[in-house]
C-alpha cells in the first residue's frame, strides 16, 4: 500500500511467525526497509492480501477481520499516524463476509469520490465513505 503523506510503500506481513500481522515500511526517498512493530499486530495476523490506503483519514484499510471487544468480528484497519491496528464496526453489509476472510475481494480508493470500494467474488460491489467516528475504532488488545 502506498502511504502518500509519508512517501513510503507499506507491507503487510501474513500470519508467519516471526513478523505476522507487522507492517513493513519501505522509504523510497532513503531505500530504508524497516519492520514497524505495529501495536495490535498479533491481532491483526490475517492473510494481507487486499488493502488500500484512505488518505482522508491516514488509515489502510484491509480485506480481513480481527475479533474485538467480547469477541466481536471487526474490520480490520491500519492507522499510520499511531503505527497500530485498529478495529472498525462499519455496520452494513459486508464484502468480507462476517467471520470471514475474502480471498477474491478487490479493494480501492476513489480519491475523486472520496469513497472506498469494494467487489467480492460474485462481482458485487460495496462503497463505503469511511468516518472514522462512526467506525467507532478500538485498539486491537
Amino acid at each position: 500500500v502506498w502511504d502518500a503523506k509519508r512517501g513510503r510503500l507499506l507491507l503487510l506481513s501474513s500470519a508467519d511467525k516471526e513478523h505476522g500481522g507487522d507492517v513493513m515500511a519501505y522509504d523510497l526517498a532513503t531505500g530504508e526497509a524497516k519492520w514497524l512493530e505495529a501495536a495490535g499486530r498479533a491481532k491483526a495476523s490475517v492473510n494481507a492480501r487486499e488493502a488500500t490506503y484512505l488518505p482522508d483519514c491516514d488509515l489502510v484499510m484491509l480485506g480481513g477481520h480481527a475479533a474485538g471487544d467480547g469477541g466481536r468480528m471487526l474490520s480490520l484497519v491500519y492507522d499510520c499516524a499511531k503505527n497500530a491496528w485498529l478495529g472498525a464496526d462499519l455496520g452494513g453489509a459486508d464484502p468480507i463476509g462476517k467471520g470471514a476472510f475474502n480471498v477474491d475481494l478487490g479493494l480501492m480508493y476513489d480519491p475523486n469520490r472520496k469513497l472506498g470500494w469494494a467487489v467480492d467474488c460474485y462481482n458485487r460491489a460495496s462503497v463505503l465513505r469511511f468516518d472514522p467516528k462512526a467506525a467507532a475504532l478500538q485498539e486491537l488488545k
